[in-house]
């Protein structure tokens, strides 16, 4: 909801030739800009707050709205989505377990050609996502709010995206926990449908025992192939830089699609 004071005006587009706004009287090329400013003002002052869950349990529906594509938990009919969520002229990369946003803002705003979808499942998160979004006025970026593999499975079309990110997953490190991780023959059977042909799998942990499962994983179960691209100026987050300080070692793994 916007702040008290800032709500911005309604915006008609401008006209090609002039720059006036299609509402400007002819001859007042600086209402559009100030339309402009106050808009502008509007989105640096936005908050997570301005956010709101769009439905009750009861009213619950995959939704899109505002840049941010809703998926509700204890849902029956995924399958049943006939909307269309990304572009068809566009490269598209997508993140899973995006976080608060920071590694794929950075991509987002460096690479303004490619399309961008952040997946996370927490609400707290994807608010965080949004308003950085928002306030660097980013159009190429998607944000979900969802589980990963129902996202992958009911809502990205086979052979779609170029490269698929997944940074610094839960490593459920407990052995008895394992089951809970995110990279599981299902998953990655999803990634592997969801890639085009050439595309890329990045995947990066701090937890060693994760990094060997998943290159376990993807030998045995999928036909990806290991790359050995150097992934420089790759980005950074606050868990890199957490795992960093404390003396951990990162590994990347990065595959193919033949």
């Amino acid at each position: 909801m916007p702040r008290k004071g800032l709500e911005p005006p309604h915006l008609a587009a401008p006209d090609p030739k002039s720059g006036v706004s299609a509402i400007s009287p002819p001859g007042h090329a600086t209402i559009f800009s100030l339309e402009c400013f106050f808009v502008k003002k509007y989105t640096i002052f936005m908050k997570q707050q301005d956010l709101l869950y769009p439905y009750t349990f009861d009213e619950r529906r995959p939704l899109l709205e505002d840049q941010v594509f809703f998926i509700p938990k204890n849902y029956p009919n995924h399958s049943a989505w006939e909307g269309s969520l990304l572009p068809n002229n566009r490269a598209i990369h997508v993140e899973f377990c995006s976080g608060n946003g920071e590694w794929i803002i950075q991509k987002a705003t460096e690479e303004p050609d490619v399309f961008w979808v952040a997946v996370e499942r927490k609400f707290d998160r994807v608010r965080k996502i949004w308003v950085k979004a928002k306030q660097k006025g980013l159009t190429n970026i998607l944000i979900v709010c969802g589980e990963a593999e129902t996202f992958a499975e009911f809502y990205l079309k086979p052979q779609t995206v170029c490269h698929i990110f997944i940074n610094f997953p839960d490593p459920w490190p407990k052995l008895r926990h394992a089951k809970n991780r995110l990279m599981q023959k299902t998953f990655a059977e999803l990634v592997v449908r969801a890639l085009k042909t050439g595309g890329l799998f990045t995947f990066v942990t701090d937890d060693t025992p994760y990094r060997h499962q998943t290159e376990k994983l993807i030998k045995e179960e999928t036909d990806l192939i290991s790359t050995q691209d150097v992934l420089e100026d790759y980005g950074s987050s606050y868990f890199h830089r957490l795992w960093l300080e404390k003396g951990k070692e990162i590994h990347f793994l990065r595959f193919r699609k033949q």
